[in-house]
């Protein structure tokens, strides 16, 4: 009689258990590992918190606009590539509707300085790798164009 009012306690205490200590490694994986993220999974994020009337244009290589992580984190927050010839020849679209913003990666940054030649009221920012000092992928937003 005792073994089966017994059984339940002991199952009882066992899934306190497991709840404890999941939600102990879970707490301590976020505090480990909660920032981190590759580059793709960072330009994603940052898509994914601009506002609706930002139109986006990413620098391709190694990413493109269609990406699939793209899409699943910042749906249709892309409008497409930008060539490096593009970019160097000045016919980046810029729209009154909203800003533009500019997506490019470290292979891309000497682009930074012809975007700031063209659009001299552009913002460029660097965004942060997971490496203390090593840096993801830039980004250059240039106002609505009145």
């Amino acid at each position: 009689r005792r073994l089966v009012l017994l059984r339940p306690v002991l199952i009882l205490l066992l899934l306190a258990g497991f709840v404890v200590v999941g939600l102990h490694n879970w707490n301590t994986y976020v505090e480990s590992k909660g920032d981190w993220a590759v580059t793709r999974t960072r330009i994603g994020r940052l898509l994914a918190e601009t506002s609706p009337q930002t139109t986006a244009y990413l620098v391709p290589d190694p990413y493109g606009f269609d990406d699939r992580e793209f899409e699943f984190l910042a749906p249709g927050r892309l409008a497409g590539d930008l060539t490096e010839e593009q970019v160097r020849s000045g016919t980046v679209p810029a729209f009154a509707a909203g800003p533009t913003l500019i997506v490019l990666t470290p292979n891309h940054a000497d682009l930074l300085d012809v975007l700031r030649l063209r659009f001299s009221n552009g913002i460029a920012a660097a965004h942060p790798d997971n490496d203390p000092g090593s840096l993801g992928f830039y980004t250059f937003t240039v106002p609505a164009q009145p």
